[in-house]
């Protein structure tokens, strides 16, 4: 499984104005999200303030990353990165440079 750092943000264009459409579309989100991360697949889930935030996915792909983040899209824009573990990012760019300097 691969890690992921998604970063969302609320699309404020197209957001409801009526609080109790509010009320329902926050609430279905809040328990998709809840449910992923019981799942396990949510690692972790944070904010920054009420409209921007962050969460740590363990997923099989990149491909199913994107799946994740467009299911709740166009509400809310997500930007995915994949998360490279600092000893792995270690041994690849001290590999590269040991094979240019032999």
């Amino acid at each position: 499984m691969s890690r992921y750092l998604i970063l969302y943000k609320i699309n404020s264009a197209i957001q409801p104005v009526d609080p109790k459409v509010a009320l329902k579309q926050s609430e279905a989100n809040f328990a998709a999200a809840d449910e992923l991360k019981k799942a396990g697949i949510f690692k972790e889930l944070g904010t920054f303030n009420p409209g921007e935030g962050y969460i740590i996915a363990e997923l099989p792909s990149t491909e199913e990353a994107l799946k994740l983040g467009t299911r709740f899209w166009p509400g809310i824009i997500t930007n995915i990165r994949e998360i490279i573990s600092w000893e792995k990012t270690k041994e690849i760019v001290l590999s590269n440079l040991r094979e240019q300097v032999k």
